[in-house]
C-alpha cells in the first residue's frame, strides 16, 4: 500500500527555533560517530535493528538533494537523540526525509522542533513548497505534520477515502487537499464534531490507553486532556485532534465543555474529582477503584445518585477474555455453583519496573501498603459470579523496617462474604 503524502507551501520565510526546551541542535559533522548515532535513532521502524553507520550512506548521502549541512541532529547533553534530513530538489521543491526520535527520548515534543528546523533550512534554500511521505499508523507523526501546516496530497485513487477515514477517526473536521503538483483540489469535510461526545482525559500516563479506544469507537473525540506533568502530553498525541485543549489544573479542565471525563489519575484520589464532574452533569469513567475510605465511597455514591450523569467503575481485570469466559461457564452452570473463591494479585516486581510505575513520591504505591489495591483480586470474582460483597473481614500483618523506619505489608487476608 502506498504511503500518505503531504505538502506544505512556504508563503513566507521560516525561522529556526531559538528555544528547544533544554535541547540543542546542530548539523551532521561528517564523522562515523554521527552516522552511527543516526542509525541508533532510526531503529524504530525506519531502519532495521541491525543497521549501522553504513546505512547512513545508502539512505541519506545517496538521496536526491542531499547536503550534509541539511542533515540535523537534536542533542541532549551533547548526545544525538533525534534527526531529520532536508533535501533540496528540482522546481523549488524541498523534501523532508527520515524523521526520527530515539525511543528513549519520545514524549518531549522533539518532533515539532524537527519540523521547524527542516522547514527553516528549506526556506533558506529558496524552496517554495515542501513534501514528505509517511504511514497512517504513525499517528503522532501525521499529527505533527498537520500541526506544522502540511496538508494531504490526493495522488492516488484511494487517497481521498484513506484520508477521510483517518481524519474522521482523529477528530479533524475540514482539511484542504492538493494534487501531486501542489495545486488545490478540494476540502475534505469529515463527520461534524457536534455529533460526537466531547471526551476529557485526566491523567495521561494510564489515560492514554483508555483514550485510544474512545477515539477508535468514532462516537467521541478527545476535547481536552489534563496532567500536571506536561511531558505526558505527547503520550496522548495519537488520540488528540487539532482542537484538543491542554490543561494542568483540573478545575479549568472540567469547565471546558466536556460530556465525558476519563479519570486515570492516582486511584485513591478519583472520588473527589468524580464528584466535581457529576455535580456538573458530566459522565464519569473511573479507570479503577476510586477511593480507599468508606467515607469517600459514600460521598461518591450519593453524588452519582443525585446526578443526571452516569458513573462507571471500569476495573479492567473484570473484562479480560479469561474472566468473561469463566463468567459464561459459571452462568451456564457447567461447573456448578460457587462455594469458595480465591483471588490474588499482589506479586513481586523488579525494582526498575517499580520505578517506572511509581513516577514520584506522591504516587499511591510510595505511600500505601500494596494490599489496599484489592480490585484486581476481587473484581474478577464479582464479574464471574454476579455477587456483591455484604461483609469484609481483613487481617493484616506488618513488619517494621528498622533502617528506614517504614512499615511493609507481609501478609493480608481479606475474607468477603
Amino acid at each position: 500500500m502506498s504511503q500518505l503524502k503531504l505538502y506544505k507551501t512556504l508563503n513566507e520565510p521560516c525561522e529556526f527555533p531559538t528555544d528547544l526546551g533544554g535541547f540543542e541542535y546542530r548539523s551532521y559533522n561528517g564523522t562515523v560517530e554521527d552516522r552511527a548515532a543516526w542509525a541508533e535513532i532510526c531503529k524504530n521502524g525506519l531502519v532495521g535493528d541491525d543497521a549501522d553507520a553504513s546505512r547512513f550512506v545508502e539512505v541519506i548521502e545517496e538521496a536526491d538533494g542531499y547536503k550534509p549541512e541539511n542533515v540535523f541532529f537534536i542533542t541532549e547533553n551533547g548526545n544525538p537523540v533525534a534527526s531529520i534530513t532536508a533535501l533540496v530538489q528540482e522546481n523549488g521543491r524541498g523534501w523532508v526525509h527520515m524523521v526520527s526520535v530515539h525511543k528513549d527520548s519520545r514524549g518531549k515534543g522533539l518532533g515539532n522542533y524537527l519540523n521547524q528546523i527542516a522547514l527553516a533550512a528549506l526556506s533558506k534554500e529558496g524552496c517554495t513548497y515542501v513534501g514528505l511521505t509517511t504511514d497512517e499508523f504513525r499517528v503522532p507523526a501525521v499529527k505533527s505534520y498537520l500541526r506544522a501546516g502540511f496538508r494531504p496530497v490526493l495522488y492516488e485513487e484511494d487517497m481521498e477515502a484513506r484520508w477521510l477515514f483517518w481524519l474522521n477517526r482523529y477528530g479533524y473536521m475540514n482539511i484542504d487537499c492538493y494534487d501531486n503538483d501542489n495545486n488545490f483540489v478540494k476540502n475534505l469535510c469529515t463527520v461534524e464534531k457536534k455529533d460526537k461526545l466531547k471526551v476529557g482525559v485526566f491523567g495521561l500516563r494510564r489515560g492514554t490507553a483508555i483514550a485510544e479506544p474512545a477515539v477508535l469507537s468514532e462516537k467521541g473525540y478527545i476535547h481536552a486532556v489534563c496532567d500536571y506533568d506536561e511531558s505526558t502530553y505527547e503520550l496522548v498525541e495519537k488520540c488528540t485532534c487539532e482542537d484538543t485543549k491542554y490543561f494542568k489544573e483540573f478545575d479549568e479542565f472540567i469547565d471546558c465543555g466536556l460530556d465525558v471525563v476519563i479519570l486515570a489519575n492516582y486511584f485513591h484520589e478519583h472520588a473527589k474529582f468524580a464528584i466535581k464532574a457529576l455535580e456538573k452533569g458530566i459522565h464519569v469513567y473511573s479507570e479503577t477503584l476510586p477511593a480507599v475510605t468508606l467515607a469517600d465511597c459514600v460521598k461518591l455514591c450519593r453524588a452519582a445518585e443525585k446526578s443526571k450523569a452516569k458513573y462507571m467503575i471500569a476495573e479492567n481485570c473484570a473484562y479480560f477474555g479469561t474472566v468473561r469466559k469463566m463468567e459464561e461457564i459459571y452462568k451456564n452452570k457447567t461447573l456448578g455453583g460457587a462455594v469458595y473463591c480465591e483471588g490474588e494479585y499482589v506479586h513481586p516486581m523488579p525494582h526498575d519496573g517499580y520505578k517506572v510505575i511509581t513516577p514520584d513520591a506522591k504516587h499511591w504505591r510510595a505511600l500505601m501498603p500494596s494490599g489496599y489495591y484489592s480490585t484486581h483480586a476481587l473484581a474478577p470474582i464479582m464479574q464471574i459470579t454476579g455477587e456483591v460483597p455484604v461483609a469484609v473481614f481483613t487481617v493484616m500483618k506488618f513488619a517494621l523496617n528498622a533502617k528506614k523506619n517504614q512499615q511493609k505489608t507481609l501478609l493480608q487476608l481479606c475474607f468477603v462474604q
